[in-house]
């Protein structure tokens, strides 16, 4: 590999931002035409960074314009920013960036600012504790400084709405639902007031199903007497509140740890002690008792779990499935993540595809031995086919439109993985990129920087139907972000989507620089 710069620049426009700003992330287009991207420069000191938009219009030749937009933050720059590909921040749904001030030494709080980088207005939310974003980033809630104990709420319709002090909090759907210190559980709709749903509740716990989720409430026990000793100290009372219905049912399994069916209907009780594992009926309370098993996983979307004991000398597995008798079969369950599980779907590290279609095992997960197999989950005890080589990792997999999985794999380096596409129907297998990271996936083409050598390769289009490769940057390509789509559920790699990278030959070169060039 040659050491001197390119004779020719990376295909696309180069932006007016020299080697020493760098791409953090692009804003969700608003409709205007104008592509914004956020990037940093450094600041006055060598703690500091400056935060810039910077703005263009890809059907125009006029230059773009860069507007500083927080000047001197010492913030760390969130997750995301030490990877290839992806933004660097917290954005609501507007595009509004959340950026926290680093606390002072000794504190817990920071200040947490609002950023939009379309109209430049900077809102600080003062002293914050801790934030929750909701899922679709429509609503923000904000708690105070511990010694204030106070919280607030911005809401998707722009009301600011002081909720006091909040012991337990989450979003779920429509609602913020939060115990406050009378002790009530309430919920809270956009644009609605609160409604109490249970009273008497020290915190609470979501319990994640497919269908509506179901909450563990923790009622506080009666205050013992000062003399009372710990290990006479009744526990909490534990009940179920199905958040449809409101309907609220006492727990089978007390305070116990317990993994709950997809269809909310079992509740998997693990015993590490024994090596055992209960079943217990959440309605009924019957109970099912499987020894000697340490390990499990409910099948996505089926109310079916799969059981195995690491510690056994052969890998056997066990499907249990409600009134019906275990199913023995070889192999040993892998998690590998997901990068389109749903978070809330606790699918992200899982040994099935999110559908629950596919199981992945794998007898040697660690070393020269390691093999990555998927297999028919309605057919467990069929054949299984390697994902990837014998002795490579996986570090996460995409599912594919047309059925087909999306597999980057190492031996020694996880930022130079090569690329395999498999299909889990028949096991055909081919490789469409080599020795580098997949930045984006999309419907009908990837993009990965490839033949990475120091953290810099080539950045490379690749089509999902047929391999064929289209080099957007040679050799030099340090990082890549791909502008995220107008709408959600848009192709992140729709052709025409535009592509920001960072470009820095080996020594310095005019080309040195962030461009930007538009998917093929």
């Amino acid at each position: 590999m040659s050491c001197a710069p390119r004779s020719n620049p990376p295909a696309g426009r180069q932006l007016l931002a020299d080697r020493v700003s760098s791409p953090r992330a692009f804003v969700r287009p608003n409709g205007d035409g104008i592509t914004r991207l956020v990037l940093t420069r450094p600041g006055k000191s060598a703690f500091t960074q400056d935060f810039y938009v910077l703005a263009f219009d890809p059907a125009s030749s006029a230059p773009p314009t860069q507007q500083l937009l927080v000047a001197g933050l010492a913030t760390p720059l969130g997750s995301g920013c030490g990877q290839r590909g992806g933004g660097c921040f917290e954005t609501d749904a507007r595009g509004r960036l959340l950026l926290s001030m680093p606390p002072l030494s000794g504190e817990l709080v920071a200040d947490l600012l609002r950023a939009d980088p379309v109209t430049g207005e900077l809102f600080d939310l003062g002293p914050t504790y801790y934030h929750e974003l909701s899922p679709d980033g429509q609503r923000l809630l904000v708690h105070g400084p511990p010694s204030e104990d106070l919280a607030t709420l911005y809401d998707e319709d722009e009301r600011v709405i002081p909720l006091g002090s909040i012991q337990t909090s989450t979003f779920i759907g429509a609602f913020l639902y939060y115990v406050d210190d009378q002790q009530r559980l309430s919920r809270l709709a956009v644009g609605g007031t609160p409604e109490v749903i249970a009273t008497g509740v020290d915190s609470f716990v979501s319990v994640t199903t497919a269908g509506a989720p179901l909450f563990q409430l923790y009622r506080p026990a009666t205050a013992p007497p000062n003399d009372m000793q710990p290990s006479q100290i009744t526990p909490d009372t534990v009940s179920f509140l199905d958040t449809v219905t409101l309907q609220e049912t006492p727990s089978p399994v007390s305070d116990r740890g317990f993994d709950v069916s997809p269809d909310g209907a079992w509740l998997l009780v693990p015993d590490y002690v024994a090596d055992d594992i209960t079943f217990i009926d959440r309605a009924t309370g019957a109970q099912q008792v499987i020894p000697s098993v340490t390990t499990y996983q409910w099948r996505p979307g089926h109310d079916e779990a799969w059981l195995s004991d690491p510690q056994a000398p052969t890998d056997t597995i066990a499907i249990r499935k409600p009134g019906a008798a275990l199913q023995q079969i070889t192999g040993r369950l892998y998690p590998v993540p997901c990068a389109t599980a749903q978070p809330d779907l606790d699918q992200q590290m899982a040994a099935f595809t999110p559908d629950g279609a596919y199981w992945f095992s794998n007898t040697m997960p660690y070393g020269r031995d390691s093999l990555w197999q998927v297999g028919s989950a309605d057919d467990p005890a069929g054949p299984l086919f390697p994902v990837t080589p014998r002795g490579s990792q996986p570090t996460v997999y995409w599912p594919l439109a047309d059925g087909r999985l999306l597999a980057p794999a190492w031996t020694s380096n996880p930022d130079r993985s090569d690329v395999y596409v498999v299909d889990p129907r028949t096991g055909d297998r081919v490789v469409m990129g080599e020795e580098g990271s997949v930045i984006a996936v999309g419907g009908t083409r990837f993009l990965m920087i490839q033949r990475v050598n120091e953290y810099e390769g080539d950045l490379t289009s690749i089509a999902l139907a047929t391999g064929q490769s289209t080099m957007l940057a040679p050799e030099f390509t340090l990082g890549a972000f791909v502008q995220p789509p107008a709408t959600d559920g848009g192709d992140p790699v729709a052709p025409g989507a535009q592509v920001v990278f960072q470009y820095q030959a080996r020594y310095p070169s005019p080309y040195d620089g962030i461009w930007v060039a538009a998917v093929p």
